[in-house]
Parts: C-alpha cells; structure tokens; sequence
C-alpha cells in the first residue's frame, strides 16, 4: 500500500489517496477528499495496469482522461499524486515527497 496526501493550495482542500495492489496486479486508487470536484472523478475511477498508465504521456493516463474533466482547475496537483501513488505502489519509484513552493 501507498499513500499520498494532497494539501491543494489556497482551496483549502485535501486529498488523500491510497493505491493498492489487488490479485491480478492492477492498482485501485481510494481517494478521500473533501473536494467535490475530485470526489466526482475519483468514483469513476476503475483498476489499472500500472505498467500501461504509467508508461503513457500525462494527459494521455486514465487518471488524466477520467478526473481532469471534473476539475475547474487546471493547476489542481492531485492527478499528479494519484500517479505517484501508483508509482511507488507499483515498485518502479521509492516513497520520497513531491514539493512545490509558491512565492510572488
């Protein structure tokens, strides 16, 4: 089991996501949020092949095609957290925090 948590940005929103190995080798992703907007695209979210998703360009991943269109913003990291779930999940990345810091 992996984890990732999401704190949004000004939002306020969180997200955590949990990406799990099942019995044939596909990643299912349990996402709680208290974002509406990512809830809808997380419930339609099915198990995935991680050596497919994780091989393809972003916005061609099932995580892109499936949350990004329930998503009113575009900036929203919490499809990039869903593919690093996946990937550490996966073994093909070690646990290691992502960072972005925001400055004017």
């Amino acid at each position: 089991m992996a984890k990732a948590h999401v704190k949004a940005g000004i939002c306020g929103f969180e997200t955590t996501i949990t990406a799990t190995t099942n019995d044939d080798d596909l990643i299912e992703l349990k996402v709680e949020s208290n974002c509406p907007m990512v809830m809808a695209g997380a419930k339609e979210l099915e198990a995935m092949d991680p050596l497919t998703e994780l091989f393809k360009k972003p916005c061609e991943t099932e995580i892109y095609k499936v949350v990004s269109p329930h998503l009113k913003h575009t900036a929203c990291p919490v499809c990039t957290a869903m593919l690093k779930a996946m990937e550490v999940e996966a073994g093909l990345a070690l646990p290691k925090d992502v960072e972005i810091k925001i400055e004017k």
